[in-house]
C-alpha cells in the first residue's frame, strides 16, 4: 500500500523543497536555457496518480493544480485523499507537510523512508547534518567540539544578529568557512515582522515573535501560551534561521537544551551533542539521552525500530518524549507497546521532564555527597 501510493507523493516533497528555496517555481514550465529544475516530473507524475484514483471513486480530481496538492498535504490524508490512500493502515492521520514550518513533516520521512530506491541525502535533515559535517571535516580534533558549538548556538539563537555571528569569528574551534555556513543557515527578517523598525524576540527560546505576539516556534507557543518577550532586535542586523533549521535544529533543540541547563546546574557533568551528535546529551561514557518530539508515537516506534542510532554505544540509554508529547495519556505507552521487545529492555523511555528528575537525582550533587564509600 505505501510503496505503490503514498511513497511517490512524499518522496518527492524532500526533492521539491530545496528546488523551491533556490528559487524554483512550483507547477512552472521549465525553461530550456534555465539550469534550474521547477517541478520534479516525479512529483507530477505522483499528482496524475492521485487524480486516477479519483476518477475511479467518483469524485473530483483535487490533485490537478500541484499548488492545491501541497496545501492539502498540510491537512491529515482522511481529509482530502482519495480512499485509497486515507484507508491504508495508519495514514489517514499522516500528515505530508508541516503545516507550520512548510517543510515535510515526520510522518513524509517515514513513509518515504519505506521505499525502494530512496537515498539518505533525499531526506531535508539529514542533508543537513551531511552539509555540516563536510564543513567540519578538516577540523579532525576540533570537529566534536566544532560541531557542540554550532548546533548549540542555532539552538540559542533561532533568531540572532550579525553581531551576535560575529563573536563566532573569535572561536579557535571554528576557522572561516564553518563560521560562513553558519551565516548561509540565516535569512534576513522579513521586514512584515518588525515594528517601529524593530523585531521582537522570544523570552523562552530567543525566536523571532510574530505580529499576533506569539512565537514563531511551534514547539514553544505550544509550552507557553503566553510569550515573554525579550529585548529586541534591530531589524537591519536581525537574522532568522531558515525554516528547515527551525524545524529540524532549532524547535528540538529547547528540550536538548532545557535538559542539559538543567543536568548542569544540578551539578552533572554533562555534554551537548557528543562525538559529532552521537546524542543529544551525554553523561560520561554511561548515559546517552535522545530528545524526541514526534507527532505520532507510532512512526516514532517504527523509525527507532530501524535503528537507534547513537544511543547503542551507551550502556545506559534514555529516550527523552517532549513534555508536549508525553502529556498526552497514552502517548509513551503507546511508543513502548510499538517498540521491538529488545528496546523496551534496553530503553528508558522517560518524559523530558522525568528525565531531568531522574538524572539530576542519581548523578548530581547529592548523590555525590552522600554516596557510599567504593
Amino acid at each position: 500500500g505505501y510503496a505503490t501510493l503514498l511513497t511517490p507523493t512524499s518522496i518527492h516533497k524532500f526533492r521539491l523543497y530545496p528546488l523551491v528555496t533556490q528559487g524554483a517555481i512550483v507547477g512552472h514550465s521549465d525553461s530550456p536555457h534555465a539550469a534550474l529544475t521547477n517541478t520534479p516530473t516525479s512529483l507530477k507524475q505522483a499528482a496524475a496518480r492521485l487524480g486516477r484514483l479519483y476518477m475511479e471513486e467518483g469524485r473530483e480530481d483535487r490533485a490537478a493544480s500541484l499548488h492545491t496538492l501541497l496545501s492539502l498535504c498540510t491537512r491529515p490524508l482522511r481529509e482530502w485523499a482519495p480512499t485509497a490512500v486515507a484507508g491504508i493502515a495508519d495514514a489517514a492521520d499522516a500528515v505530508l507537510i508541516d503545516p507550520f514550518y512548510r517543510v515535510p513533516s515526520e510522518e513524509c520521512e517515514a513513509i518515504a523512508l519505506r521505499a525502494d530506491g530512496v537515498h539518505m541525502e533525499d531526506l531535508i535533515e539529514h542533508r543537513l547534518h551531511e552539509d555540516l559535517g563536510r564543513t567540519l571535516a578538516k577540523l579532525e580534533e576540533d570537529a566534536a567540539s566544532g560541531y557542540t558549538l554550532i548546533r548549540e548556538f542555532i539552538g540559542r539563537h533561532p533568531l540572532t544578529t550579525g553581531r551576535e555571528l560575529q563573536t563566532l569569528y573569535a572561536r579557535p574551534e571554528l576557522p572561516t568557512p564553518a563560521v560562513e555556513f553558519m551565516r548561509s543557515l540565516y535569512a534576513p527578517v522579513h521586514a512584515s515582522l518588525a515594528l517601529q523598525g524593530l523585531v521582537q524576540r522570544c523570552g523562552h527560546c530567543h525566536a523571532v515573535v510574530d505580529r499576533d505576539g506569539r512565537c514563531t516556534l511551534q514547539g514553544c507557543r505550544e509550552d507557553h501560551p503566553q510569550t515573554r518577550l525579550a529585548e529586541p532586535v534591530s531589524l537591519d542586523d536581525a537574522l532568522v534561521a531558515r525554516p528547515e533549521v527551525l524545524r529540524y535544529w532549532a524547535d528540538p533543540a529547547r528540550e536538548e537544551l532545557r535538559i542539559f541547563d538543567a543536568l548542569t546546574r544540578a551539578g552533572v557533568v554533562a555534554r551537548l551533542y557528543p562525538d559529532c551528535d552521537r546524542c543529544d546529551v551525554a553523561i560520561a561514557d554511561d548515559v546517552g539521552v535522545d530528545v524526541k518530539d514526534y507527532r505520532d508515537p507510532v512512526q516514532l516506534a517504527r523509525r527507532l525500530n530501524r535503528g537507534i542510532g547513537g544511543l547503542a554505544h551507551y550502556p545506559r540509554k534514555v529516550l527523552a518524549v517532549a513534555d508536549r508529547r508525553a502529556r498526552y495519556g497514552d502517548y509513551v505507552e503507546r511508543l513502548r507497546e510499538q517498540l521491538l521487545p529488545e528496546h523496551r529492555e534496553r530503553i528508558h523511555v522517560w518524559s523530558v521532564r522525568e528525565t531531568i528528575t531522574r538524572l539530576a537525582h542519581e548523578y548530581g550533587r547529592p548523590r555525590r555527597r552522600h554516596a557510599r564509600p567504593a
